[in-house]
């Protein structure tokens, strides 16, 4: 009686089937046994290693089935153990070495010893050869693990490129119900259901979590066939459709929405100049005009538009540039006067040379009437309701988008250029986002810096190495930087970091590049000060983020060389002379105990500024309230202690004029007067 240990299938793996081998008749005794005798004694084998294998799945599919049942399996087929990922991860990988190929090669083994065992009476006996065939194919037929075995015709498995288990349901299209359901809402758009409409398709996006590329594309695609094909379209149905991209972008929390639905349009309306089809013209230039009316894009945008159709002057661009002065005219010359002072003395000179290039001839009719409503927008002379003829939108409307943030999302800055462009990279929507690249900003900064860097044709390379240099890592903090380096003075550099429309925590980067460039220079200067007092003058979000930056420089005072610590202490008491931050940010320099030498040099600088062009009432009212206030006795005491213990034995020692000595003294005096709680007389 045969004893098994193991199942048979382990034991041919770890090669304990030669005990098999041996009790199998040998070949020199078949052949003295004769023909027949070996071709029974070989049926005879093959059926008890037949029955083996039976014998050996049944105990095997027993074993299976009581350990499925201990662990409370409800089916014993499933897999044993927690599912990990692995068998996705190895799935349609090539095998070279393996389970199979060393069970094939057990078979290969033993089919081989027993072709051995009855080739001597192959000849004798015509049934061997069919014999042996037969034992070949049920040993090739055979299943293991409940698999296919493979026959030599089979194909591998394909091997591809590796996609993760989580991400293999969503390499597909969008699903035909859903792109169904969601071309079936935009088809029911309405100026009263635009809002339920864009809240369902945001509802789907979250439940069926659908990717927002997919969803972006089919929401463009829709919407931009509905202008296209559709019949001429009035100013409500363009108002609608772009209501309808701004909130649906606002719903999914993406600018990229009205960027793609932009750029979609700016290339259908270049298809439909190109072919001339009036119909589809006027729909998506009116589907534009109300983007910029709902402040969805800048009216930067348009101007870019309406330069980039100046230059052909046909008629298909010259009716282009009616409809947009026609909707938004009043509006455009409201925003940027220069701008559109410009593009009128442009189009005087484009018809001017039209009508020499064609012999001193006249204009078309058409050509005509643009430069007769061309004066009258330049004179802001109004005639009817030409220049403000967009739909206005319902309250409701209005309502929703202030509620979402809406307004947040506009797109400022973007040229016509960057939307027919097919170079799209990264974030291109954003402002400034490849400066390396886009012409618009380029000859901004040559503009820019025109006065100071004559001579030279574009500026943009310089100082994106400078940029670069700075260790400026993010492309919002090289466009600030290049605004601040590139900039004539103050005021345009404020108006140009107002121009780039940075929302949120994309604000947060002003603050920490000015001060970045403040801290390098070689010597102070004011210039940084009055652009960060014109942004705090601004927005009380301006004002916060100067102070959580200059509180976080405070922190890392160590880092600093000596110019950067008195750069930043000057810049810190300007600030708080002008009552634009609070005396109380030095808390974060932590002088309550040992100061150390930078820390002293920081207080030293500080308080010598501070204290020489602030007056003396100022210097009580603000030294007063950190008195007043319980939180920062800590503050009030380590103060006073500096005042009275350093500053008084630095004013000693130092070399100075005599009256500001003098003056330094009688306020340190004050400040202490303050700190204590006294009245100024």
């Amino acid at each position: 009686k045969r004893k098994l240990a193991l199942p048979f299938k382990l034991q041919r793996e770890l090669g304990l089937s030669a005990e098999e081998e041996r009790r199998e008749p040998s070949g020199p005794k078949q052949r003295r046994k004769g023909g027949s005798a070996s071709t029974k004694d070989g049926a005879t084998a093959r059926d008890e290693r037949q029955k083996r294998f039976r014998e050996d799945n049944e105990k095997d599919e027993r074993l299976r089935r009581s350990l499925a049942k201990k662990l409370k399996m409800k089916n014993a087929d499933a897999k044993f153990g927690l599912d990990d990922g692995l068998n996705d991860i190895l799935e349609g990988l090539p095998t070279t070495s393996g389970r199979q190929d060393s069970y094939s090669s057990a078979e290969e083994s033993e089919t081989a010893s027993y072709s051995s065992a009855t080739s001597s009476s192959s000849s004798d006996s015509p049934s061997s050869g069919q014999d042996e065939s037969d034992e070949e194919s049920s040993s090739s037929g055979t299943l293991e693990d409940g698999g296919e075995a493979a026959g030599p015709g089979a194909s591998p498995a394909p091997v591809g490129r590796y996609v993760p288990p989580g991400l293999r349901a969503k390499t597909g299209l969008l699903d035909n119900n859903i792109a169904r359901k969601v071309r079936g809402l935009l088809n029911r758009i309405t100026e009263s259901s635009v809002q339920g409409i864009a809240c369902e398709i945001g509802a789907i996006v979250q439940n069926y979590q659908v990717q927002k590329k997919v969803i972006q594309d089919l929401i463009c695609g829709e919407l931009v066939r509905a202008a296209v094909e559709g019949p001429r379209a009035s100013a409500q149905f363009a108002a609608v459709t772009a209501s309808c991209a701004f909130g649906l972008a606002a719903q999914l929390g993406s600018s990229e929405l009205i960027a793609k639905f932009a750029a979609v349009l700016a290339q259908k309306l270049e298809a439909a100049l190109a072919e001339g089809e009036g119909r589809a013209l006027h729909n998506l230039v009116l589907t534009l005009v109300h983007l910029a009316n709902i402040r969805a894009i800048s009216y930067s945008t348009v101007f870019s538009f309406l330069f980039h159709l100046k230059n052909s002057f046909s008629a298909p661009h010259v009716e282009c540039i009616y409809t947009i002065l026609r909707y938004v005219g009043a509006a455009l010359r409201s925003s940027d006067p220069g701008t559109m002072k410009d593009f009128v003395i442009s189009v005087h000179e484009k018809a001017g040379s039209v009508r020499s290039s064609s012999g001193g001839g006249s204009l078309s009719q058409k050509q005509e009437i643009l430069l007769k409503s061309v004066v009258d927008i330049k004179n802001n002379r109004q005639r009817g309701n030409f220049g403000k003829s967009c739909h206005p939108l319902s309250p409701n409307v209005l309502s929703w988008f202030k509620s979402t943030g809406a307004q947040e999302l506009c797109l400022q800055n973007l040229s016509w250029d960057s939307l027919l462009s097919r170079d799209k990279k990264g974030l291109w929507w954003l402002s400034g986002s490849d400066l390396r690249t886009t012409k618009m900003e380029t000859e901004v900064l040559a503009r820019a810096s025109h006065g100071h860097h004559k001579g030279k044709q574009s500026l943009g390379p310089d100082y994106i190495k400078m940029a670069a240099e700075q260790r400026m890592n993010t492309e919002i903090r090289r466009s600030v930087f290049v605004v601040l380096m590139s900039s004539e003075d103050y005021v345009d550099a404020f108006e140009r970091l107002v121009g780039l429309g940075l929302k949120g925590s994309q604000e947060r980067e002003i603050p920490w590049v000015l001060l970045h460039c403040c801290i390098q220079e070689a010597a102070y200067n004011p210039y940084y000060f009055h652009i960060a007092m014109s942004l705090i003058k601004q927005s009380k979000q301006h004002k916060l983020s100067f102070i959580f930056t200059i509180s976080d420089k405070l922190k890392e005072l160590s880092k600093l060389n000596a110019r950067g610590i008195v750069n930043i202490s000057r810049l810190v008491a300007a600030l708080v002379k002008e009552k634009l931050v609070p005396f109380t940010i030095i808390k974060a320099l932590g002088i309550a105990g040992n100061v150390s030498k930078k820390e002293a040099l920081f207080m030293q600088m500080l308080l010598e500024e501070y204290l020489r062009w602030s007056s003396e009432e100022t210097i009580h009212e603000q030294l007063l309230q950190v008195y007043m206030r319980p939180e920062y006795k800590a503050l009030q005491m380590a103060l006073s202690m500096y005042i009275m213990k350093y500053f008084s034995k630095y004013l000693k020692n130092t070399k100075m004029d005599r009256t500001v000595l003098e003056g330094l003294k009688i306020k340190s005096q004050i400040a202490m007067k303050a700190l204590s709680g006294n009245a100024l007389n």
